[in-house]
């Protein structure tokens, strides 16, 4: 007994708290829970309808219908965002990047207006909305572009959607 009470009053002399077993385990699971509850409010997910990812367009043009979805436990405001991706990504038949091309992108609302402004979604809720890739004049054919969108809110990670389009010759189509 001696031996222990030279401990704390080693430890007490030294300036360091000495906490019980069973204070330092519920001080561990309250940081734990509240690190975990931190991450559950606020959870942003992205997906492509019947999750129609890759496409082929024979047009110069393709509408892809998006969701964002707020599966967090709070109301967020949730900026959306695209833009071309090609350098960091892969393409799907496994072609080189260095021959992709980039596309005019537009982010639209339901009824195929610019999206100017955040997203409100209270927690569960979703919002359908559309990305719109355009094949500039000139481009080349049989080539791949890579779109990323990115759905973010202050304090939250970022979701992010990768969407590859390709734009074949169409003299190659039957």
């Amino acid at each position: 007994m001696k031996k222990r009470n030279n401990i704390h009053r080693n430890a007490r002399q030294a300036g360091v708290a000495i906490l019980s077993k069973p204070l330092f385990i519920a001080l561990a699971l309250v940081i734990i829970n509240l690190n975990s509850f931190s991450q559950n409010s606020c959870k942003i997910q992205l997906s492509a309808e019947h999750n129609r990812t890759v496409r082929t367009i024979t047009d110069s043009e393709y509408v892809y219908a998006l969701f964002v979805i707020n599966s967090g436990t709070s109301d967020r405001d949730i900026s959306l965002s695209a833009g071309n991706y090609n350098e960091e990504c892969t393409n799907p038949d496994g072609l080189p990047v260095d021959s992709n091309i980039n596309l005019n992108i537009s982010l639209l609302d339901s009824d195929l207006q610019p999206i100017s402004n955040n997203v409100r979604l209270g927690p569960g809720g979703s919002y359908k909305f559309f990305l719109k890739v355009e094949v500039p004049d000139g481009s080349p054919f049989d080539a791949w572009n890579c779109t990323q969108v990115i759905a973010s809110s202050q304090g939250c990670r970022p979701a992010t959607l990768l969407l590859h389009t390709f734009y074949p010759n169409p003299e190659n189509l039957e």
